[in-house]
């Protein structure tokens, strides 16, 4: 498992109809955008370490996600830290 800290730059919320997957996007303080798949198994906290949904994730968002790299590159978050607004 690998983590990734940042700020958020984009929270899409799944579409069944159209085949579109939960996804947040982060960038580093370097400026890199990273893309990670929420999964129904992703477990999302804020601050204080209480269970949030992902549409509580805001863009700027400060974030910690821990997630793990697939065979085909996919980022798969496992958890998702709200650590600031």
């Amino acid at each position: 498992i690998k983590t990734f800290s940042g700020t958020v730059a984009g929270v899409t919320q799944a579409d069944l109809e159209r085949e579109i997957p939960s996804e947040i996007v982060a960038a580093n303080d370097a400026g890199r955008r990273s893309y990670f798949l929420v999964t129904g198994t992703t477990t999302i906290y804020g601050p204080t370490w209480k269970v949030m949904e992902l549409s509580q994730i805001l863009y700027g968002d400060q974030v910690k996600i821990r997630y793990v790299t697939t065979i085909e590159g996919l980022n798969v978050a496992r958890s998702i830290h709200q650590i600031g607004r």
